[in-house]
């Protein structure tokens, strides 16, 4: 669930579910994006646009596959201790082709494209502290390849769970989104 408007081509219910601020904070009240335990899954972000996961989505048998920053991250192991396998995709993108990328999307100013190119290299400087169960390096042409590897090392992990790693706390540097 987020707030911002879909970007191009994005849809609601198959790219996330897009709701207005209002819709988002009631669900926050209701309990929605909160574990028994007390642990939220959403995030306000500094531009103001909320982000969340219902807890509910995650009561099922089945596995549950998210995209979440380093801060989602933290809080899916906290809510789901034993229960979250992590995998981070490493891409050969550097600054020039991240920004390029934004651009492309024609939504973002040029104060967040500035932010996000920072993040994205901030991220790759500092996401080993994380300690991901899986590391994957994404190449060109390669999804197929790179899907099959993260399948098959989740299903290892699956038969035999463990408590997530260690993590360590998040330097300024590597904020929520």
């Amino acid at each position: 669930y987020m707030t911002r408007e879909p970007r191009p081509n994005e849809q609601q219910g198959v790219d996330g579910f897009f709701v207005s601020v209002e819709r988002f904070e009631d669900m926050i009240a209701n309990g929605d994006f909160t574990t028994k335990e007390g642990v939220d899954l959403w995030v306000k972000q500094k531009n103001g646009e909320y982000y969340g996961r219902r807890v509910s989505d995650f009561m099922g048998s089945k596995a549950v596959v998210v995209d979440v920053n380093f801060e989602g991250l933290r809080k899916m192991r906290k809510a789901f201790p034993g229960r979250t396998y992590s995998v981070f995709i490493r891409t050969a993108q550097g600054p020039k082709r991240r920004r390029e990328n934004l651009e492309k999307r024609g939504v973002h100013t040029e104060e967040e494209i500035e932010s996000r190119v920072r993040a994205g290299t901030n991220m790759l400087q500092t996401f080993g502290k994380m300690n991901f169960d899986f590391i994957a390096s994404n190449k060109f042409g390669e999804v197929e390849k790179n899907v099959a590897m993260i399948a098959s090392e989740f299903r290892k992990w699956g038969k035999s769970p463990k408590a997530n790693p260690k993590f360590h706390r998040p330097s300024k540097r590597c904020s929520s989104r």
